[in-house]
Formats: C-alpha cells, structure tokens, sequence
C-alpha cells in the first residue's frame, strides 16, 4: 500500500509542477488533470488486481482443478483402460492425467502418472497405425537415452526419463520397446 501511496503522490506532485508553467491553457491542464485521475485510477485496480485477488484467484483454480480430477472421470480408450488395468493388477496406482499432444503422434495421448512421475499413451484406432508412429518418433529420438517408446497392439507409450524403476515396469507391461527391441533392461526394485 506503501508503493501505491508513492506512486500517487510522486505523479501529483510532477503534474502540479507542470501545470504551474505559464504557457499551459485551461483545456491541456484539464486533460492532464483528466489523465491523471485515469492513471491513478487504473494503477490502483491493477494493484489491486495483482496483489490482493491474485491469491484467492489461486486458490479456487486450485480448489477446481481437484475436483475435477475427484469428481470428473477421464475418458479413455479400451487399450489404456486395458493397460491401466494391468499395472493395478500388479499392486501398482496409476492416476489417468491431463490430455498430451506430441507432434510425433497424430492422436491425442494421456498422461499417466505413478509414484510422481509420469508417462503418456497415445491410442489409435489400428495397430500398424500406432506402430509406424512409434518408429517414426524412434526414428527421431534415436540418440537420445533418455527416451523410451513401447507399442502394444493400438497403445503406443511415451516415457522421457531415466528412471530405472519406471523404465523396468513399462519395459513389462508396455509392450514392445521400439526403441531398443532387442535390448533387456534388468533392475533391482526395492
């Protein structure tokens, strides 16, 4: 409130020193007055705005954001539905998340996210589809470790990451790695 009190006082005082010189008439030193009252009423509502609304603003966009991910159930397709199944089968929680677009999949994809990190499955309508998109993406992340790419019939999932627990459980319930098919990861889970 300080900084808004200085503020107002310093542009009162600068445009009273400029209305002060002589060669000023009464219609400029009326518009100035006019854009001053504009100014400080405009400074004052973006004050306002930014620093008392901004928090409460937060705090509903957070409060709706967790209701919809309580209350909202997210559609997918039959293969994600298929492979979340899968990993809560193996005593594993995944949380369905937020719609992805990558520009290697012409589909839109999921996220879904285990133990804080996450994964996205893109579904297609056939299989050859998702698989030639698979390799494409491979294709373009090839030198790149920290890509993993698996295709499981119409479900292809996209893991960025090196995570070894998370990489150990797609490379057994992903499907087929189409970044390094022949490879094997082993890892020991605590």
């Amino acid at each position: 409130m300080q900084l808004l009190t200085h503020t107002v006082y310093h542009y009162v005082q600068s445009f009273t020193e400029f209305l002060r010189l002589p060669k000023i008439d009464l219609l400029m030193r009326r518009v100035i007055v006019w854009m001053l009252i504009v100014n400080i009423v405009l400074g004052a509502g973006m004050y306002a705005r930014y620093f008392i609304f901004n928090q409460q603003q937060a705090d509903v966009a957070y409060a709706d954001t967790t209701q919809d991910v309580v209350k909202k159930p997210v559609e997918v397709g039959a293969a994600t539905k298929l492979f979340v199944q899968s990993l809560k089968s193996s005593n594993i929680v995944p949380i369905i998340g937020s719609q992805v677009k990558r520009k290697q999949f012409t589909v839109d994809g999921r996220s879904v996210i285990i133990s804080g990190d996450n994964f996205q499955v893109f579904e297609y309508q056939d299989s050859e589809t998702a698989m030639n998109e698979a390799k494409q993406a491979a294709q373009k992340y090839i030198s790149r470790s920290n890509v993993h790419i698996y295709v499981n019939n119409k479900l292809t999932t996209f893991y960025l990451g090196k995570n070894p627990t998370m990489i150990k459980l797609l490379n057994q319930n992903a499907g087929l790695s189409v970044m390094n098919p022949t490879k094997t990861v082993s890892v020991v889970v605590k």
